[in-house]
């Protein structure tokens, strides 16, 4: 096997094995979406919804708590002032049970944690309570899950189930915009992305990039407060989802980097996208085991988005050195290192709150990011797919693109057309290796002496086309007669010799052209002129013409 398919296969290795765990992590949440529940008994669902004040709060320490400790709320003298008035409460990641008078209203628990998990998610409780309840007492025990959650104390919200909806839903509009441009992004730029996979015309740089913003936005609209009120038979599912798309999130983004290096192949990318294609397999293999959830492993996703930030840091910093005036390097450097600090922020702020409500820095920079970087990369696929990639000059269809205009050309614009000469001859005595050689010496001389403000484009396999605006017969001379010194020094350090032939119009000499008018004139022209190159040959030249002109 050759490097360059041992390399080819090394590229693809961390895709596939990643498509196999999003794969397994999609299956793992289709089936906890069917198998689990949470055990809700409530008495009287039928009666309209009310609220209650006058909250004490008691911490008791319980051994046989999943975090040691339970909280006991005691509401007193519940007074109704609508009849739509509710208790809700908020809870994340815990349980709950709810008793007026010593009788269990309500209840909330998972329906079969021995076997899948012991969480449910983060619910609202919303409370109907009757008439007949007011001026009771009522005892609601909150028992959180795990220990990151157990300092979190729950708040209860007096008023109707729609007005509590409404508030959430406004106290979280930052966080669903944002999502929803994250996800917008995401799919967008994975469906230009496959577009142009289809048509042959791309790479996966943007499918990447989308599939990560795609996460980051699946990953925050189901973490918000407004979620359990949206898919409320589904509170577990939203979190394990959410949880799935942060840890799924990670290597799209390593791929991404690695495209955006793909020069220079980094080890330690590699390392990185291997850390966390083990996390992702490990949390899956954790949860249908029933060794751990999710929720608790969440700190595995959160040491390889450590490793990663380090590996790209190292990856960004070693590519500064080499190419320290690539613009698009600063600023893919500069965005990701205030991507980086906001992450840290929300990943502290976490820890110390117990949960990622209203924590905004690493969406807002990450969609910032996202959509620069994709836009940028957007401009590159556009730009390849009007360049010669043999060449680095316009291709075929740019070139077609600007023949096609009708305008009525101004003074003074030239249009140049060369052929290389005697390249069947080379391709049939020296291979195709050496005539795609010749094609490459003959472009890199053309940008040499061609203006840079002027259109260059490789117009057919050995044909070329200039187009110079401002242009005197006078600047035309001295642009081929300095092609012509610099294909000569360039000859001469060469066994295989380059030849051409050359002809020009001059939209002066052509009253009320355009540029295929102008096209045709250079090309009879050009023609006159590789004429004279094959008659000076002789005989074997004629033979030469024939056989390029088949």
């Amino acid at each position: 096997m050759s490097r360059i398919q041992k390399k080819n296969r090394h590229s693809q290795l961390f895709p596939r094995i990643y498509a196999g765990i999003f794969v397994c992590m999609i299956i793992l949440l289709i089936y906890l979406g069917i198998n689990q529940r949470s055990a809700v008994a409530q008495k009287n669902p039928s009666i309209e919804s009310r609220r209650v004040q006058n909250v004490t709060c008691t911490e008791i320490q319980d051994d046989s708590a999943p975090a040691g400790l339970r909280r006991e709320y005691i509401l007193e003298d519940i007074q109704k002032e609508q009849s739509n008035d509710c208790l809700a409460f908020y809870l994340v990641h815990q349980y709950a049970q709810v008793y007026i008078e010593d009788e269990l209203v309500y209840s909330l628990t998972p329906e079969n944690a021995a076997f899948v998990n012991q969480d449910v998610g983060c619910n609202w409780v919303m409370l109907p309570l009757s008439q007949d309840m007011v001026g009771k007492q009522m005892q609601i025990v909150v028992t959180p899950i795990y220990q990151e959650v157990k300092n979190r104390t729950t708040e209860f919200l007096i008023g109707s189930r729609y007005r509590i909806s409404l508030e959430t839903v406004r106290s979280d509009l930052a966080d669903i915009l944002l999502s929803i441009v994250a996800l917008g992004v995401g799919i967008g730029f994975m469906v230009i992305s496959l577009m142009s996979l289809l048509q042959r015309k791309g790479k996966n740089t943007l499918l990447y990039l989308g599939l990560f913003s795609a996460c980051i936005g699946t990953w925050k609209i189901l973490d918000i407060q407004s979620a359990p009120l949206i898919f409320y038979r589904h509170p577990m599912l939203l979190s394990q989802i959410s949880l799935a798309a942060l840890s799924l999130a990670v290597v799209p983004f390593i791929l991404y980097i690695q495209l955006q290096f793909k020069e220079s192949r980094h080890r330690v990318l590699d390392v990185a996208g291997g850390i966390s294609l083990l996390n992702t397999f490990l949390q899956i293999l954790l949860q249908l085991t029933g060794l751990m959830d999710m929720r608790e492993s969440l700190q595995f996703t959160h040491i390889s988005m450590g490793v990663t930030v380090i590996a790209v840091i190292h990856v960004v910093i070693a590519e500064w050195h080499k190419k320290r005036r690539d613009r698009k390097l600063w600023l893919t450097m500069g965005f990701f290192l205030l991507c980086v600090v906001g992450a840290v922020l929300d990943v502290g702020l976490f820890y110390i709150k117990g949960n990622s409500f209203r924590l905004l820095n690493t969406l807002v920079l990450f969609v910032v990011y996202i959509i620069v970087m994709g836009l940028m990369t957007l401009v590159e696929m556009n730009q390849r797919a009007m360049i010669d990639y043999s060449t680095g000059l316009y291709n075929r269809s740019r070139c077609s693109e600007l023949l096609r205009s009708e305008d009525i050309l101004e003074n003074q614009v030239c249009l140049i057309m060369f052929d290389l000469n005697q390249l069947k001859m080379v391709n049939d005595t020296w291979g195709h290796e050496a005539g795609d050689e010749m094609i490459s010496r003959f472009a890199n001389a053309l940008q040499q002496t061609i203006p840079a403000s002027a259109f260059l484009g490789r117009y057919g396999g050995d044909e070329f086309i200039a187009v110079i605006r401002e242009c005197t017969p006078e600047n035309v001379e001295d642009i081929l007669s300095n092609l012509e010194k610099t294909i000569s020094v360039d000859n001469a350090r060469q066994e295989l010799k380059v030849h051409y032939a050359v002809g020009y119009a001059m939209s002066d000499d052509c009253p009320e052209s355009t540029l295929r008018i102008l096209l045709k004139k250079a090309d009879q022209a050009m023609y006159e002129h590789k004429r004279k190159f094959y008659e000076h040959m002789g005989k074997n030249g004629r033979k030469f013409m024939e056989k390029e002109e088949q």
